[in-house]
């Protein structure tokens, strides 16, 4: 009798193991489904800061607006060329999501972040845009790119 209840123990003991294994695997994909929450509140709140500021500054998104409207997204270069007119109507310093936020609206699609984020720093090289604690910045280089285009 003893060695039975012994065994119906061991049983017991491998069934909670299965349990617990099972209860680690969809902690695992928990976390990382939190994770990927975190990162799109982190890139929504980035869009309604530029939202925010535009709302509250007219002059910014007159400067936004006049700038799209005048934009050829075909020609060579309309990336470069949207990233800078972007930067040129923001006078604050602007995170990449933020950038990337505003890329539509000059009939550029598609551009990831994995993308900007290396021309952002070719840019820099080039002196037509400098990276603060705050965020990117066009330069006075960046300004007169825009203005010979």
């Amino acid at each position: 009798m003893s060695e039975q209840r012994i065994q119906w123990a061991e049983a017991q003991i491998i069934e909670q193991d299965k349990i617990i294994a099972e209860a680690e695997a969809t902690k695992a994909a928990a976390l990382s489904r939190k994770s990927d929450l975190q990162a799109f509140i982190r890139v929504e709140r980035d869009q309604a800061n530029v939202r925010e500021r535009a709302a509250a500054s007219s002059p910014v998104l007159s400067a936004l607006n006049a700038a799209a409207e005048s934009f050829d997204a075909s020609q060579r270069g309309a990336k470069k060329r949207a990233i800078l007119a972007t930067l040129d109507a923001y006078a604050a310093p602007m995170t990449t999501q933020a950038i990337l936020a505003q890329l539509p609206a000059f009939g550029v699609t598609g551009a990831a972040v994995e993308n900007t984020s290396p021309q952002l720093s070719a840019y820099k090289a080039d002196g037509l845009v400098e990276l603060t604690d705050a965020g990117w910045q066009i330069t006075g280089k960046g300004r007169k790119y825009l203005q010979e285009d």
